[in-house]
């Protein structure tokens, strides 16, 4: 545990140059503080600008309803500063918009630093200066890209957070103009010196408004060293004395309903005290059972001002060092046991009644050291749990707020991943709703950079077989249309209410109604415009052709081949009345006019004809035929009756988001299936069933417009987890995406 020393830097030749708005308040404890909060010793240093000023005693308002604030908010200490911080920002934001000129606005340059088990935390909104003066140099902390403009110019209060821990002998300056002399090797070799020291160097001819905080081995105490004791210290060569705080600063009578009209402002930790308690919130003489802050302003002299006691009023009992915490919790435990025994005997009338066996005795003997020992492990390993989690998560907000300042969008996607990072680290020690918040914000901004769209699922049908595995779906306005590899058979379902409802007896495939075929490989539909239900044409691997109109008995027929012949036939479809046939085997894709498969077929390809022995699913939309590969590439080919069929295999994913424009994309896995979408918006999608995601494609050139993904919560997931998807049906007329896993069905409606 450290005491805390603070100096004023103010230079008394130019004390009239300084700004008559900037306070030095100090808080070791409050009244009905959070537990979190309770070993935490709060400085605030700050700085008002603008034509519309705060008098003394609504600073000192402000800045003890601002340390209510910090010691009021639970969680962690990086969230309860930020609390402070959006408070003011709030205040004071409100209090602007209300100003006729914009000249008179008032903003605010804030500096929390928080000491609390050998651990620094400090907090900077606006342009503040912090130097810290340790063994290993001098760090300055300065950044007004994370720390923004100041509080009170915008909605959101921008902070930077900084963590580390402190040793004895450190010092902080913190200040808002730091003078030009103020060179890293002056400030280096101020290491190890008392304040006095500090102040003959860093005070000069020329105006400053500074403070310098020292540590030093101690209780916990905070002293403030008057100017006059460095001064004379300085004359004399003798080290200042410093002054224990004692009480508060006395400031000019102001009715509390004046204050609070001006000093008003909605916190996001509990209310303040109402109106009947706003005489305590005016700095007035320390109370016995609390201890107090303390406003210091440069103007007032230290010699006239009493600050508030820190030594004399009761503390909360220190800290107690680590390594002696086993020590402490065996004599609390000693003394509560001798207790009982005490409270015992008065009960007991006779002391030969009640004895304890000696085996019990050595039993108890051996058990309470475990005991101790437990308890004491999960305290330490509780705490030291707790600081690892701020660390993270103050780093993780660090890297955020950066993320948000960075105009090019491959950095800012960068620094969106370092924060989900910091985050996944924090969250394997402790979680918080401040870090859930954090995870989702950086998880949208994530989406945005990605063209990534979330998509409510739900499901749509489970009652098909348990064995059933779906492979291809085709969807009209009242049906959906199921392709089992399972059974090789055609499902059809019928639009309910919620979802879909099977019709097994009006689908498709071998054994159904009789139909003698093989497992359907294929399957295409045909309108009629006297029937809502659709007509079911499906291909078995043999050629066999087998046609399923809505409650009438099935036809079969055969295939007439080529010339050439046909292998064994892995696919089929039906583009505008015309029938498409997939044949690895021959190298050859069929097309059968008008469907009719009495006729022999003509080969889509001419000349430039791709290797299609690795083609695993296939797709046509008037002359283009796409032709989907193993190894997730895409090869499109384009029919022409009166010139060679063109082919461009590989055809590359054109990307197209901010700052990859015209690159190539790269999918995390290969794409395993597609599907082209009609009017009145085509498309082409393909699916990456590992995560699983649908990537939207222009039809022409192949680029990139957005992916589609599962809403998904840490808890919850609407999709099945560790399962890939097996099949993708779009639907642009009813703005419906359809997934299969397995012999499940979930659907959700396009944005």
């Amino acid at each position: 545990m450290f005491d805390i020393h603070i100096l004023p830097l103010s230079s008394s030749l130019k004390a009239e140059e300084f700004s008559p708005q900037s306070d030095f308040y100090t808080a070791r404890t409050a009244k009905k503080v959070a537990r979190q909060r309770r070993k935490d010793t709060l400085l605030l240093h700050l700085s008002l600008q603008g034509g519309s000023t705060l008098s003394a005693d609504k600073r000192a308002l402000l800045l003890q309803r601002l340390s209510e604030v910090f010691y009021k908010t639970p969680g962690t200490t990086t969230g309860a500063l930020r609390a402070v911080a959006e408070s003011l920002n709030q205040f004071l934001f409100e209090r602007n918009a209300r100003l006729d000129n914009v000249d008179n606005r008032v903003i605010a340059f804030l500096t929390q630093i928080v000491t609390g088990q050998d651990r620094l935390t400090i907090a900077q909104s606006g342009l503040t200066h912090v130097y810290w003066i340790n063994a290993r140099g001098v760090e300055h902390l300065y950044d007004p890209d994370l720390a923004g403009e100041g509080l009170g110019v915008g909605k959101v209060a921008k902070i930077r957070f900084v963590q580390g821990q402190i040793q004895s002998d450190e010092v902080l300056l913190v200040c808002v103009k730091p003078p030009a002399t103020w060179r890293s090797g002056v400030l280096t070799s101020l290491y190890g010196q008392d304040l006095s020291g500090l102040r003959q160097k860093l005070v000069g001819e020329s105006a400053v408004e500074a403070w310098a905080i020292q540590f030093k081995a101690g209780s916990g105490k905070i002293f403030h060293i008057p100017v006059a004791s460095a001064q004379t210290a300085l004359e004399t060569g003798s080290s200042p004395t410093p002054v224990a705080v004692a009480k508060t600063e006395k400031v000019a009578p102001v009715s509390p309903s004046e204050l609070e009209k001006e000093i008003s402002f909605v916190s996001p930790t509990p209310p303040f005290p109402q109106r009947e308690e706003l005489s305590r919130l005016i700095p007035v003489e320390a109370s016995s059972d609390s201890q107090s802050p303390s406003v210091i302003t440069p103007q007032t002299p230290v010699e006239t001002a009493s600050p508030p006691s820190v030594s004399e009023a009761p503390q909360p009992p220190p800290s107690p060092p680590r390594v002696s915490l086993l020590d402490g919790l065996q004599k609390g435990l000693s003394g509560m046991g001798r207790r009982l025994v005490q409270r015992l005997g008065g009960f007991i009338p006779d002391a030969t009644v009640f004895q304890i066996p000696t085996s019990v005795m050595a039993l108890i003997a051996i058990l309470t050291p475990l005991f101790v020992v437990t308890i004491a492990s999960l305290v330490y390993f509780r705490q030291g749990q707790m600081g690892e989690f701020e660390r993270y998560l103050a780093l993780a907000e660090q890297a955020a707020q950066q993320a948000q300042t960075l105009q090019d969008p491959l950095a800012q996607r960068s620094a969106w991943q370092t924060t989900l990072a910091y985050l996944d680290r924090a969250m394997a020690y402790a979680n918080s709703s401040e870090a859930q918040a954090l995870r989702a914000q950086a998880n949208a901004a994530i989406d945005q950079l990605e063209a990534v769209r979330r998509l409510d699922f739900a499901v749509a049908m489970d009652d098909l077989p348990k064995d059933a595995q779906i492979v291809k779906i085709a969807v009209t306005e009242n049906e959906l249309f199921l392709l089992d590899a399972s059974a090789g058979v055609v499902w059809r379902a019928a639009a309910a209410a919620r979802g879909y409802v099977l019709n097994p007896t009006a689908s498709c495939g071998p054994g159904i109604q009789g139909a003698a075929v093989g497992k359907l490989v294929g399957f295409g539909l045909i309108r009629k415009p006297t029937q809502l239900q659709a007509v079911i044409v499906g291909l078995d691997s043999k050629g066999n052709v087998v046609t399923c109109d809505f409650n009438v008995p099935p036809v079969v027929a055969s295939l007439t081949p080529d010339e050439r012949g046909m292998g064994n036939l892995q696919g089929f479809l039906i583009d505008r009345g015309n029938g498409y046939v997939l044949d690895p085997d021959k190298n050859a894709v069929w097309i059968y006019w008008k469907n009719k498969v009495d006729q022999k077929p003509e080969l889509f390809f001419s000349d430039d004809v791709p290797a299609m022995q690795n083609v695993i699913d296939f797709a046509i939309y008037g002359e283009d035929l796409y032709l989907l590969y193993a190894d997730g590439h895409l090869a499109q080919c384009t029919y022409n009756p009166s010139a060679p069929t063109r082919c461009v295999d590989p055809q590359p994913y054109k990307d197209s988001r901010p700052g990859r424009e015209n690159q190539l994309l790269q999918s995390e896995t290969p794409f395993t299936r597609l599907y082209v979408s009609q009017p009145p918006e085509p498309a082409l999608y393909l699916l990456e069933s590992s995560l699983p995601a649908i990537y939207q494609f222009s039809l022409r050139l192949l680029t990139f417009h957005a992916q589609f993904r599962s809403i998904a919560t840490p808890s919850f997931s609407p999709l099945p987890q560790g399962v890939p998807a097996t099949a993708l049906a779009v639907s642009s007329e009813q703005r419906l995406v359809f997934l299969a896993f397995g012999n499940r069905i979930y659907y959700a409606t396009l944005p």
